[in-house]
């Protein structure tokens, strides 16, 4: 693992996927300034120079198939309470066929 500070970077997120090659399981990338960050679903990351914890980490886990790697943020559609009950429609009957791919024993 090794931990590489930047002074200046537009987003840590963008720097990891750019360089994901030369970098290593358990990689990090950390900015005193990030001018311009990525949040989730498109949102920006703001923070104040040297203020803030700006940093991203390089995952190469094992044992983990590609489509079950964000199982656990997955979340039931709103209208069902019971996780035994398929969402309805395509995109429904696609959920569960990943949630049965993904389930551990």
């Amino acid at each position: 693992m090794r931990v590489i500070t930047l002074d200046t970077v537009g987003s840590t997120n963008s720097y990891v996927a750019s360089r994901a090659g030369s970098l290593g399981h358990g990689d990090i990338v950390m900015a005193v300034e990030q001018t311009a960050g990525r949040g989730q679903r498109g949102n920006s990351w703001e923070a104040e120079p040297g203020l803030n914890l700006t940093l991203s980490m390089l995952l190469r886990p094992s044992g983990v198939e590609a489509a079950c790697q964000f199982d656990i943020s997955r979340r039931r559609p709103r209208h069902s309470t019971d996780a035994s009950k398929p969402a309805a429609g395509k995109e429904g009957a696609h959920k569960m066929a990943q949630r049965h791919l993904c389930r551990r024993p």
